[in-house]
């Protein structure tokens, strides 16, 4: 919800809060959340501190870097009215849900085990909880 409504660094918050390695193993999706951080400060008319930010921020990790997007994204700048340009596609409220959507695939592959090597949080909380019910039937102990 927070990507929806353009509260990108607050759902990097979360992001980082409830899935740490979910950026670190996605580096692809950091960048466009990224992206999409810039998008929202050129919307906002916020010129200077969006240039700040691409220089800063998005050019730390030139290996992810997506220049073309990055190119359409810095284009948004040179127009008065964004809205209007050839790339005001950035700035429709489908971009902001594509990116929810991506995210939301994301930690959903995260969750089924699919984003790692390791076996699923859920699974082997299950199978950690069957082992401790175990143990304590076995030394009769009432739970």
């Amino acid at each position: 919800m927070a990507i929806e409504d353009g509260r990108i660094r607050e759902a990097m918050k979360l992001i980082n809060d409830y899935y740490p390695e979910l950026i670190d193993n996605n580096r692809n999706l950091y960048f466009k959340l990224q992206q999409q951080q810039l998008i929202e400060l050129i919307r906002d008319h916020l010129l200077e501190e969006a240039l700040q930010f691409s220089q800063q921020q998005l050019s730390v990790d030139s290996d992810y870097l997506q220049l073309p997007e990055l190119e359409r994204t810095l284009s948004l700048l040179a127009f008065d009215k964004p809205e209007n340009s050839p790339y005001s596609d950035l700035l429709h409220a489908s971009h902001r849900q594509q990116l929810g959507s991506e995210v939301n695939e994301a930690i959903l592959r995260e969750q089924s085990g699919e984003g790692s090597s390791s076996k699923p949080k859920l699974v082997s909380l299950m199978k950690l909880l069957l082992w401790t019910q175990n143990e304590l039937d076995k030394k009769k102990v009432k739970f």
